[in-house]
């Protein structure tokens, strides 16, 4: 730092000079300058003034009020970078540290700008609170030695630019966090230029929309830099959301990626190598910035059961996923992601391809205004398996509205994945949100899921923001929803699942109980504008609403007739209970039931059925191709016992409710299964019996007993070399071995040829 004499030399001569071009304003937080705060000196300045800012922490939210001006710290009159760190602006989460509107040009010169949360996007969007360092709207800026770090908001964490012209030299961007679009966001016709002499560095910033850069419609980006978090930045790092092409080099990297499999633990440090067990990583965060993969080369990351959250690992959620990338944690229950009620939990933006998610517990996700806790956006592929979503919850505003689970790809060339996922007791608008392209299913719940007063919510939603006339059907297997509530006043209706604008949707042994309808128009399933739900092996029964379903026209032409159709399933109501607005299509087919399901309604399956349900063996193995039912029900029973598969989400288990199922005492296993050729059928008989062991296909059709005599106890094998009980292949595809000892004891191995 300069010598009091120096200094004082160099402001006498920058006052001379400044003074022939405007008034310069000093600002001095002791009070020896002009004002004590900057916006009591922009407050007094007219155009083409300069504000000269003396050390201090300086706790504002500036703004330069629509006038051309040059903001500075003792860096700009001297050059000595010490002055750069001892001269802060300090938003204190108040709103962005300097913000612009309308102004023609403006310099920014020698700051450090920290903890801003950003400004407002509009007066609607109130929560939507962008820039946290710099927000810029219709003004050219000059951001100049500065350093922007610690800021923290929806969109440009770091830098929000609407309708501008940026100009940044020297500057450094770091540890900034932006819950949407990236920690410097170019949006609305801005364009952004870098000093190719004096350079930047942009590091270690955090968004799920491309970590450091963010770029809309700007398509002549060429950006040098001294220091990049890596050296070859993929979308996560840099989004072009027009695709357009970009320039980049940097000197020096900050994080040297792997090409290998991470490991991350609560117990580790950011500073190991992470690639084996014993030397983890500490926050997933770090590890999807570390590891590098492609479609040659998918990797994961593994994670070991703890809480990772902001406050315990330092994660910087929603957590941006990478393409190629798994993340695996050590089990459902212990390995849990935490938004602690301030963030949301996991985003996909960039078209990331081919990721997975499984065995976690996703909690206390929250978005302050609208938004998605687990979202998949775009051209993304994700297989989701063992995932349980709950606690999460969104903001009070009145226009807030919220999902859970959001996959949205547009690209038909993808297919989503999901297993085994329960989402429970959350705040949301529809919990689980179905892309009308390629997704698949099984063995989910979404229960006890309410909006917010004054919110609309439901459980589950499908739509189409396309005007083809076709869509790819999703197919939901094993399905249950029950206990949510959907409030709404002001829209049509009030709904449970809603499927609209030429979605398509298979729900194939689906139960839809208990749910609770209030508002306009309550009905518990709503069909409009050109969609299409079919209902195969379903239970629609004892849920409060005027009409469990409703059907109403198309009111779009590009999109094809609203309709239903309803195979061996139970609909309170019958096809009368269906009510049909409008030309609409009914497709009431064979095996439909309008009776008492007689569910067991306690203990930790009350879906499950009773032995007098008329819905055991009620169902249908004639299923749309491709589909092959899961091995188990929703509690672990075997999803086919006796003649055919049952009616709703639940198998009868063929036993008193709470006694122990005999099937547990058998273990019927096949291997190898897929197989080509010859699979082997392994099993234990504990006692003397008449033991049967039969092969059936998908539809339930016999095809060969393999075992049929009196047996002692022991372990036996079985060969089944793929052939008919009349010597003949049969054809690929799904089986069934069905184990019965003396009528009682039975146990069913579902088998693949291929």
């Amino acid at each position: 730092m300069l010598s009091k004499r120096s200094l004082y030399i160099f402001i006498i001569f920058y006052l001379f000079v400044s003074s022939l071009y405007g008034e310069v304003i000093v600002v001095d937080i002791c009070g020896s300058g002009d004002y004590p705060t900057i916006q009591e000196g922009i407050n007094a300045s007219t155009d083409g003034d300069t504000v000269l800012v003396y050390p201090g922490i300086y706790y504002e939210n500036v703004d330069y009020l629509e006038k051309s001006l040059t903001i500075g710290s003792l860096n700009m009159v001297t050059g000595d970078s010490t002055y750069i760190d001892s001269t802060v602006v300090d938003g204190n989460q108040n709103g962005s540290c300097v913000y612009l509107k309308n102004v023609d040009e403006g310099i920014l010169y020698g700051f450090t700008l920290r903890n801003g949360s950003g400004n407002p996007y509009s007066s609607v969007s109130i929560g939507l609170r962008s820039g946290g360092g710099v927000y810029s709207w219709n003004s050219h800026l000059d951001i100049i030695n500065c350093v922007i770090k610690d800021n923290e908001a929806f969109g440009g964490g770091g830098i929000y630019s609407r309708n501008s012209v940026l100009f940044l030299a020297g500057t450094e961007i770091t540890n900034n966090h932006s819950l949407y679009t990236g920690n410097i966001t170019i949006w609305d016709n801005s364009e952004i230029y870098f000093d190719e002499e004096n350079l930047c560095s942009i590091y270690l910033n955090y968004a799920a929309l491309g970590n450091e850069i963010t770029i809309n419609g700007f398509d002549s980006l060429n950006i040098v830099l001294n220091k990049f978090t890596v050296a070859e930045p993929t979308g996560e790092s840099i989004y072009m959301v027009e695709g357009e092409d970009y320039g980049f080099s940097c000197q020096e990297s900050v994080v040297e990626q792997v090409e290998a499999d991470l490991y991350v633990s609560t117990e580790g440090d950011n500073s190991n190598s992470g690639l084996n067990p014993g030397e983890p990583l500490q926050s997933i965060t770090f590890a999807l910035l570390k590891i590098k993969a492609d479609s040659l080369h998918p990797h994961s990351i593994y994670v070991s059961d703890g809480i990772y959250s902001a406050s315990q690992t330092g994660e910087s959620l929603p957590l941006n996923m990478r393409t190629y990338v798994s993340l695996i944690g050590e089990s459902e229950e212990n390995t849990i992601i935490d938004g602690e009620f301030e963030y949301a939990l996991i985003a996909a933006w960039n078209g990331e391809k081919e990721m997975t998610i499984k065995d976690f517990t996703l909690r206390n996700g929250y978005w302050e205004y609208s938004g998605v806790q687990l979202r998949f956006y775009g051209h993304t592929s994700v297989h989701l398996e063992n995932l349980t979503i709950k606690d999460c919850t969104y903001g009070q505003d009145e226009n807030a509205s919220q999902f859970i689970l959001m996959p949205s790809t547009t690209d038909s060339n993808f297919i989503n994945t999901y297993k085994n996922i329960t989402i429970i007791d959350c705040f949301g608008s529809y919990p689980l949100y179905v892309p009308p392209i390629r997704t698949y299913g099984e063995n989910i719940k979404v229960m006890g899921t309410e909006p917010l007063v004054g919110g609309c919510g439901g459980a589950l939603m499908s739509m189409s923001n396309s005007t083809n006339s076709t869509q790819d059907t999703s197919m939901l297997v094993n399905l249950q929803i029950s206990d949510n509530t959907s409030y709404e006043d002001e829209w049509p209706n009030s709904n449970i699942i809603v499927l609209i604008d030429n979605s398509s949707i298979v729900l194939i042994n689906a139960t839809i109980g208990d749910n609770e309808c209030f508002g306009n128009g309550p009905a518990t399933i709503f069909i409009r504008n050109g969609a299409h739900l079919t209902l195969i092996n379903s239970i629609v029964y004892d849920n409060y609403a005027n009409y469990q379903i409703h059907l109403k026209e198309n009111g779009i032409p590009a999109y094809g007739p609203t309709g239903i159709t309803v195979r061996n399933s139970l609909i309170q109501g019958g096809e009368d209970g269906i009510y049909s607005q409008g030309d609409t299509e009914i497709n009431w087919l064979e095996g439909n039931l309008d009776t008492i399901p007689y569910w067991t309604q306690s203990g930790e399956y009350p879906y499950q059925l009773q032995e007098n349900s008329p819905c055991i063996d009620a169902g249908t193995l004639d299923l749309p191709a491709g589909i092959e039912l899961p091995e188990f029900d929703l509690a672990g029973n075997p999803r086919i016992y006796g003649e055919t598969v049952d009616m709703g989400a639940y198998e009868w288990p063929g036993y008193a409710v709470g006694e122990e199922p005999l099937d547990k005492s058998i273990k019927l296993t096949s291997a190898p299964n897929p197989f080509r050729n010859e699979t082997v059928i392994s099993f234990q008989l504990t006692q003397t019996g008449i033991v049967n062991l039969t092969i059936y296909n998908i539809k339930g059709q016999f095809v060969r007993t393999l075992i049929d005599a009196y047996s002692s106890p022991g372990n036996f094998q079985v060969n089944w070399k793929g052939v008919d009980k009349h010597d003949y292949p049969v054809s690929n595809g799904a089986y069934f071995a069905k184990l019965v000892v003396d009528d009682k004891q039975k146990a069913v191995k579902r088998i693949i040829k291929f």
